[in-house]
């Protein structure tokens, strides 16, 4: 997502996310980069939460083009909402969303075909020097290149380049662990969705009176350890992101944050999100870790329906579709893991329960059309 709402009100970093937005618009217009502007729908589900969207509002609602909705207006607009969750709403409609892989694949081509730059693929550097007045880069195969400035954009890996001053600069690193749905053909959400527990962590709303009520009232304990918010966006497949958590090191302590998944993240979002009324959706997989960890995660998936951990393909459906029953011990569908998806990067496709959708899928006629009033 790329929304002001996410960085404090007014200051550098306000600017930062107006700039970038519509860095993302030029970009689009001259070449599809897959940026999209959906716009983004806090829901509240508490009297709390209702106020600070309200107080946003009004403070705000004009220079960051936003609209309160009492909860009668939102239900009205969005069905498909848990009536029983929504107390209020705050609608962003310019707010984008972008996948990045998909930006990456289709921008860089881009780039070296207008002549914009020089890309060097599978070059892994391993020092930068200062070199008169300007800047000497030299990569593992032993290449120099030289320019007037260098810019390291190092990500995760703190050793490589600069170890002591990124020990020395306060600097954490954050991992972030969410889920992703099988995609939902014919259902389209209007917006990205993000809960009342997002109201609390962006920092946009911090300026609001009643945010630091907010802030007292008393939130699930693995909620807050993990820094877990609930939030719904949809890609261009049809499939739906989940999530998500965020666990914080500090640089010198980043091997503590293995890549791995946690299966007490998982249900701690999905125990916030699960609604006694509502139908399971079957999640594609997860977006962190290596796939033996989502074996590790559903242990009994793969042996319920005697299926083989690298060969899913022996057991294909007899009739393209999946039973209907569930198996007792994971509260999964029965045959779910026959379903084949295609997660290059991800993980190895996996079935888990993701009821945990609070603010959507309120009936299966809604999921799967909803019907929305002009």
């Amino acid at each position: 997502m790329i929304a002001q709402s996410i960085v404090p009100v007014g200051g550098a970093w306000a600017g930062y996310a107006r700039d970038s937005a519509e860095i993302y618009r030029a970009l689009q217009r001259v070449h599809d980069i897959g940026a999209r502007a959906p716009g983004s729908l806090y829901v509240a589900s508490t009297e709390l939460e209702r106020r600070v969207l309200d107080e946003f509002a009004r403070m705000y609602g004009a220079n960051y083009n936003c609209a309160y909705l009492d909860a009668d207006e939102a239900r009205y607009r969005y069905p498909f909402i848990q009536a029983s969750y929504c107390v209020g709403a705050l609608l962003f409609p310019d707010d984008l969303t972008l996948e990045p892989r998909r930006m990456l694949r289709q921008l860089i081509p881009y780039l070296t075909q207008q002549g914009l730059l020089d890309y060097a693929p599978h070059t892994s550097v391993v020092a930068v020097e200062a070199s008169g007045q300007g800047c000497l880069v030299r990569d593992a195969r032993g290449h120099s290149y030289a320019a007037d400035r260098v810019i390291v954009c190092g990500g995760a890996d703190c050793t490589t380049l600069f170890p002591t001053l990124l020990e020395r600069s306060g600097l954490r690193l954050c991992k972030l662990q969410m889920m992703r749905t099988v995609p939902r053909p014919g259902y389209r959400l209007p917006h990205a969705l993000l809960s009342g527990l997002s109201i609390r962590r962006y920092p946009a709303f911090a300026s609001c009176p009643s945010y630091a009520s907010l802030l007292d009232e008393p939130v699930d304990t693995a909620l807050r350890d993990y820094g877990v918010h609930l939030l719904f966006k949809q890609l261009p497949d049809g499939s739906i992101v989940v999530g998500d958590s965020h666990e914080y090191v500090d640089v010198r302590d980043a091997a503590l944050l293995a890549e791995s998944t946690n299966p007490a993240i998982d249900a701690a979002i999905l125990g916030y999100g699960r609604h006694p009324g509502l139908r399971p959706a079957h999640a594609r997989g997860v977006l962190v870790g290596h796939p033996r960890e989502v074996e590790r995660l559903l242990p009994h998936a793969s042996r319920a329906r005697g299926l083989r951990r690298n060969d899913r393909r022996r057991h294909p459906p007899r009739d393209g579709h999946r039973r209907q029953g569930h198996d007792d011990r994971t509260g999964l569908r029965a045959g779910a893991y026959r379903r084949h998806f295609a997660v290059r990067g991800l993980c190895r496709p996996a079935t888990v329960p993701s009821d945990a959708c609070t603010l959507a899928y309120s009936s299966p006629r809604q999921a799967v059309r909803p019907s929305f009033r002009p």
